[in-house]
Order: structure tokens, then C-alpha cells, then sequence
């Protein structure tokens, strides 16, 4: 795993200069002969097997999908890169670009961002999604907050091929990313939430008035005793207490530096939780749980 935290666009292509190269699926018998799958074929990058995949399997290198095709998307042949890299031994990459300076909504900076990812062991396909991240705390936001962002996916087959006009007219990147991401904000700002409804939220998202004796109920009081207190004294979350945005910036946090870590690496498992999106559903989620339990106040 190797994460790089703004990289010039030179030292992102010099580390996804290996390229990923096809070979073909051989077993060697006990006698020594060799037998050949003509219907399979490995992939291998810097000498090293990260996929193996069907015949029909297209490989998208990392440098042409995430740095020139991204290029391509924002028009400019100067990104601004937040984060960079690879991960799970090489064979997912991805690339984070700010497309806007940071901007100030009712005191809560953030940075717009496209997304670009790709894997070469089947994991992921090539996908281009936006969002916003937190400057103080650091925490990636889906643009719209209440709803996983809009995703473009390209899958590995045979003739796929990037067409950037149409990436950027689905995502609509830069021209509404900010604005959608400001209107949402205001939007939780604007909505209060009392001590009463943050208590039934919590017990609701954690689990704890349902979870059986034992580690899960141990687990669940833990984060409950987490969310709390990051709601009540953390800097990243308190300034915001009582109002939707700030049940959404507790949960969101704890995702992401509470959560227990189940890769090598902190960064690397916030890495591939946005990759694939899960930290977004994870706070639309949380939206419409807080939804549900302000409905009935």
C-alpha cells in the first residue's frame, strides 16, 4: 500500500508507470509437461500476479485511466492531486483531484473533488465519482449528503474505452458539485436536533437496545459511548451539536477514525471505503435514520 498526499501529476504517473501486462494460465503436471487455459489469462505488474481474469478481461492502465483520462474529464493538463495511490499489494489504484479552491459554507470549509479509481484483480471497475472533503477534519462527503454520490462505472471488457465528454456531463462535475454540496450543508444546519432525538438516534444507529449480551452488545455500547462523546467535546463535531450536520459529522468521523480497522492500514481502509462508496451510503443512511426519528417528535 502506498499512499502519496499531494503528489505533483509527474510523481503520480511515475508510480503508475509499470504497466499491468497479460500472461497466459499455465499448470505444471507432475511429469513436468505444462497445460494451458486458453480461457483465462493472468495480469501481471512489476512482476508481480495481481489479477486473473476470463479471456474477454480488458486491462485499463493506471496511468492512462486515472491521470489522462482524468485530464481529459477536467480539461486542464495540471491537476491538482489531493491523494494518490495504490492499494491491496498493487492491484487497485486511485487518484483524488480537487477541481475547486477551498470554499466556506456557514464556517465549514471543504474542497470539491472527482474521484478516479481502477483495479486490476477484478475488484472494482474503473469508476469516476465526486464529493467534498472536510478541511478540519479531513473526512470525505458525498456532494449531496443525503444520497451516495453519482457513480460512473466503465467495467474491464473487451472494446471498453473512456469517453470523457460523457463522464463529465454525467457527473457534471465541476460546475455543480460545489453548490449541491453547499445547499445540502445549509440544509442540516438549518434543522435542529434535540438531546432527546440525538439519544434515539444513537441507540437506533448503534444497535444497542436490540443487540443480544455479549461482544455485540459490548461493541455496540462502545460506539454508542464513541458517538457521544465525539458529539459532546470533539472540535470536529461539537461546534455543530444540535443540528442534523452535526449528527452527520459524529457518525461521519467515527467512520472514519473510530471505525475498527480491518486493513493494514487506517489510510488505506478510508481509502477503499470511499473507492467503493461505502462510506457514502453509510452517511445517507445515517440521514434518513435521523429522518425517521425526527418524524415523529
Amino acid at each position: 500500500m502506498t499512499i502519496m498526499t499531494n503528489p505533483s501529476t509527474q510523481a503520480v504517473r511515475e508510480h503508475f508507470a509499470a504497466p499491468a501486462q497479460e500472461a497466459p494460465v499455465q499448470v505444471q503436471m507432475p511429469d513436468g509437461s505444462t497445460i494451458t487455459d486458453e480461457t483465462r489469462k493472468a495480469i501481471v505488474r512489476d512482476d508481480k500476479i495481481v489479477g486473473m481474469h476470463r479471456a474477454g478481461y480488458q486491462i485499463h492502465q493506471f496511468s492512462d485511466w486515472l491521470v489522462d483520462h482524468v485530464e481529459t474529464m477536467l480539461d486542464t493538463p495540471d491537476l491538482v492531486i489531493d491523494r494518490a495511490g495504490t492499494l491491496k499489494g498493487g492491484r487497485v489504484a486511485f487518484v483524488q483531484v480537487s477541481t475547486a479552491d477551498t470554499l466556506d459554507v456557514a464556517g465549514i470549509e471543504y474542497s470539491p473533488f472527482i474521484n478516479a479509481a481502477t483495479s486490476h484483480d477484478g475488484s472494482i471497475a474503473s469508476s469516476y465519482f465526486t464529493g467534498a472533503t472536510s478541511i478540519i477534519c479531513m473526512n470525505t462527503l458525498s456532494a449531496g449528503l443525503r444520497y451516495a454520490p453519482q457513480r460512473i462505472s466503465i467495467r474491464h471488457t473487451r472494446h471498453s474505452e473512456f469517453r470523457g465528454s460523457q463522464v463529465r456531463e454525467a457527473l457534471n462535475i465541476v460546475e455543480s458539485t460545489a453548490d449541491e454540496f453547499s445547499v445540502a450543508v445549509r440544509g442540516l444546519l438549518d434543522r435542529k436536533v434535540t438531546a432527546s432525538q440525538w439519544d434515539e438516534f444513537v441507540s437506533a444507529h448503534t444497535g444497542v437496545d436490540t443487540a443480544k449480551e455479549g461482544r455485540g452488545l459490548t461493541m455496540a455500547l462502545n460506539r454508542a459511548e464513541s458517538l457521544r462523546s465525539m458529539y459532546r467535546d470533539d472540535e470536529r463535531v461539537a461546534p455543530w451539536a444540535g443540528t442534523a450536520y452535526g449528527v452527520l459529522a459524529a457518525v461521519n468521523t467515527w467512520g472514519h477514525w473510530e471505525r475498527r480497522t480491518l486493513a493494514d492500514d487506517r489510510a488505506e481502509q478510508n481509502a477503499w471505503l470511499d473507492i467503493r462508496g461505502t462510506r457514502f451510503t453509510d452517511d445517507a443512511q445515517a440521514i434518513r435514520l435521523l429522518d425517521k426519528v425526527t418524524a415523529h417528535a
